[in-house]
């Protein structure tokens, strides 16, 4: 007989592995993802400071005890991961505590200017509305003298700020307000992203700003940089022209406060705005373009990580810290410190060690989409990367690597990436994949052609002259590639409102192929269990979502009101007050609600309420489509000598759904017209939308002749502080009528589904969630 083989020990429940190898060998990224997890939890029940410290101190101390006397390695596992997450509940709830200060609240209810005090606590910079900075508020001028309050603010101005510098002390006269809650539907909360910012206020000067004049606000490395930011802003504007300036601006610093909007729709629609956004890809070219001469030059080892790193830092706050940038500074430094320490060093655990950083120095950092996106593509990578290792060839075929490697990193980016996309802005750029396999190794090599124009400037203008061709031609052909994706069939389409089972379902779902393979216990079930809720899933929101035949949305646009009307499809028309008067309107009201509720970035034509004529009202309603069966028909109403100077006024409109109508009152006049008295009483099924600054008499005559099944009061009464309560007059008036109201939460959405409409939200949800925001 041979030697005797031996045989493997059978093994036990100890030395099980109860998660994936690959997991275990990135420590730093799993605690980053546990820090991760506590912050948003933490955000979302609001528990105070102490709660979750005692928890992290309980968790910490039971782990310990637990490995090291009774050695149960999945309960120590367990008690370390709530010990991370509730370190990161404790550090939000210490960011938020005391905010906003009753102080702070009792300045915003001031109607008149303030003097305050305060410094400042970044750089300004400009937008579209004007120039805006960060104010620590140090004091106000009161009755009794000067009053201590602390608060951070965002100073706005028209006028520029370029002569102020990080840390100056100012002296103002100004309004102290508080920021816009979400008014609409799928509107932009102004609020919650600032308060995520640590801001809690707006500020805004009526007269002179005084600067006095303290030691050492000079020396800020911020206030070191921004003179090299200027000259990199005036040098591109005097080399290049306009739009190629702000294009190459966006490529090297992430600033695109001067990119055209036609630009950004057509980066947005390819999926390459990234580009434009300042990431990890930027900090890598820098350090190759610094690298390359520091190597050529055989400057030692140390010396060259040294300089690495000050160019590393210095580009950070060039971009003024950006999550993106944070995050990519940090795993680049950490790999040049292992470099020079001759210790390897794992991607994903460098990425852990940066999250953890920046979430325990700011926990608010994880609710801005620039940290979510940055975090969740560079993790895909290295995954991808690492796992799909052998799709790339080494030895023939070289020349494919490049384009193998960013096809793989452009798919893995865009998967993990989708359902945040999705999230925060609605739509998704399907063609974002095959566009990044161009404009990838594109914008890189106008990126470092921008970083030499920039150097040759620096020695002598006329040498830039010599590249400023090349950077004008590969920036417009960029933008045609841009072009060309954004305006193929179905380069966007629409996730709306995605839930966070939908968002799960395709972070599982993605996983599969990662962990198919592993031999544990546990993955094959898993996998076949998470299939089949896929399929459950996906069938039934395939059988459930079905959009409504019509849609009607009644938002809120300040004194203003404003009407959306949109079929199935998306077809949509716009009826508002002087669209032409706020040039806000569009980018704040029309355009959030159209990308969020109906998919779409895009809007139909925005038509005068008051003043349109009925033919071609009539027309653009009639391009709304509907389904075989059901037509959708639109009337004019009119009423005599209604604005005694016109004769004849159009007032209402009434929209029918087959046999339902809902009647859009414009004005409430004292006698009701003949269109509406012939109309009879309304009946089950309809719905009449009244101005709501309308007086109570005329409401209840209104109501009393159509009796409708449903009544919107739509807009604003002005001087009217708890609409609220006028609601529940009403319900008591006619109890068997619902009422809504705008001025209560802003805008309502009316969908027709066949047949009835229905409001939705419904008013208790809405109620809950404006009761929450305040």
């Amino acid at each position: 007989m041979g030697p005797a083989t031996r045989q493997p020990a059978l093994s036990s429940s100890r030395d099980r592995r109860w998660i994936p190898a690959g997991s275990a060998r990135h420590p730093a990224l799993l605690a980053a993802i546990m820090i991760g997890a506590g912050v948003a939890t933490g955000d979302h029940f609001g528990w105070p400071p102490l709660v979750p410290f005692l928890v992290v101190v309980a968790a910490t101390i039971v782990a310990a005890l637990v490995h090291r006397h009774v050695r149960i390695h999945v309960v120590a596992i367990v008690l370390i991961a709530v010990a991370l997450m509730s370190l990161g509940a404790w550090r939000i709830a210490v960011e938020n505590a005391g905010r906003p200060s009753a102080a702070l609240v009792e300045l915003t209810e001031s109607t008149r200017p303030i003097e305050v005090f305060g410094s400042l606590a970044g750089v300004p910079y400009q937008r579209s509305s004007g120039w805006r900075v960060t104010f620590d508020l140090h004091a106000v001028r009161g009755s009794s003298g000067i009053v201590p309050v602390r608060a951070r603010l965002l100073l706005t101005a028209r006028r520029s700020l370029t002569a102020f510098r990080y840390g100056d002390y100012l002296r103002l006269t100004a309004r102290v307000r508080r920021p816009f809650i979400r008014r609409n539907p799928g509107g932009f909360d102004y609020a919650a992203h600032l308060f995520r910012q640590g801001i809690d206020g707006l500020v805004r000067p009526v007269g002179a700003i005084e600067r006095i004049e303290r030691p050492g606000a000079a020396w800020h490395p911020q206030n070191l940089v921004e003179p090299l930011r200027r000259w990199i802003r005036q040098t591109l504007s005097r080399h290049l022209p306009d739009a190629s300036s702000a294009i190459l601006l966006g490529y090297l610093l992430g600033d695109t406060d001067r990119l055209p909007a036609e630009i950004f729709t057509v980066f947005r629609g390819s999926g390459t705005l990234h580009l434009l956004a300042v990431s990890g890809a930027n900090v890598w070219l820098v350090v190759g373009v610094f690298l390359w001469p520091l190597m050529l030059l055989s400057v030692p080892r140390w010396l060259r990580t040294l300089l690495l790193l000050l160019v590393v830092v210095t580009f950070s706050f060039l971009t003024r810290n950006e999550p993106s940038v944070v995050r990519a500074s940090l795993v680049v430094g950490l790999i040049l410190i292992g470099q020079l320490l001759h210790r390897p060093v794992s991607i994903l655990n460098a990425v852990g060690v940066a999250g953890m950083l920046i979430l325990l120095y700011s926990p608010a950092y994880l609710f801005r989409p620039g940290f979510q996106l940055s975090f969740a593509a560079v993790i895909a990578i290295a995954l991808v990367l690492g796992r799909f290792r052998h799709l790339i060839p080494r030895r023939r075929l070289r020349f494919l690597n490049g384009v193998i490697a960013v096809a793989l990193s452009s798919a893995a980016a865009g998967v993990a990436t989708t359902p945040i996309v999705a999230w925060h802005f609605g739509t998704i750029p399907v063609m974002g994949v095959f566009a990044n396999l161009i404009m990838v190794p594109l914008a890189g090599l106008v990126t470092q052609l921008g970083i030499l124009l920039l150097i040759l400037s620096a020695i002598w203008s006329g040498l830039a002259g010599i590249l400023v061709a090349p950077i004008h031609w590969l920036v417009g052909a960029g933008v045609i590639v841009a072009r060309f994706f954004a305006e193929l069939p179905g380069a966007v389409i629409a996730w709306v409102r995605p839930t966070l089972l939908g968002v799960a379902l395709v972070y599982g779902a993605a996983a599969i192929p990662f962990v198919w393979r592993f031999r544990y216990t546990w993955v094959r079930p898993a996998a076949y269990a998470l299939a089949a809720v896929l399929l459950i899933s996906a069938a039934r929101y395939m059988m459930t979502n079905k959009a409504a035949i019509l849609t009607v949305a009644l938002l809120d646009a300040g004194n203003a009101r404003i009407v959306g009307i949109a079929d199935g499809t998306g077809h949509n028309v716009w009826l508002a007050e002087e669209p032409g008067i706020d040039a806000d309107l569009t980018q704040w009201v029309v355009d959030p609600f159209t990308r969020t509720r109906w998919g779409g970035g895009g809007h139909g034509p925005v038509l005068p309420w008051f003043r349109s004529a009925p033919e071609s009202l009539a027309v653009a309603v009639q391009s709304l489509r509907a389904p075989s069966g059901t037509s959708i028909t639109w009337r004019s109403l009119t009423a005599p000598a209604v604005d005694s100077g016109s004769g004849d006024h159009v007032w209402a409109d009434r929209i029918a759904c087959g046999r339902d109508t809902l009647l859009l009152i414009r004005d409430l006049p004292a006698s009701i017209g003949p269109d509406i008295s012939s109309a009879g009483t309304m009946g089950p099924g309809h719905l009449v939308v009244v101005p709501a600054a309308a007086s109570d008499g005329r409401i209840r005559s209104l109501i009393d002749r159509l009796s409708p099944a449903g009544v919107v009061l739509f807009g604003r009464r002005p001087g009217v502080r708890h609409p609220d309560q006028k609601l529940a007059f009403w319900r008591v008036r006619y109890p068997g009528t619902a009422f809504w109201s705008t001025e209560v939460h802003g805008g309502i959405v009316i969908e027709f589904h066949g047949p009835g409409w229905a409001v939705v939200p419904t008013i208790s949800e809405i109620s809950a969630a404006f009761a929450k925001a305040r």
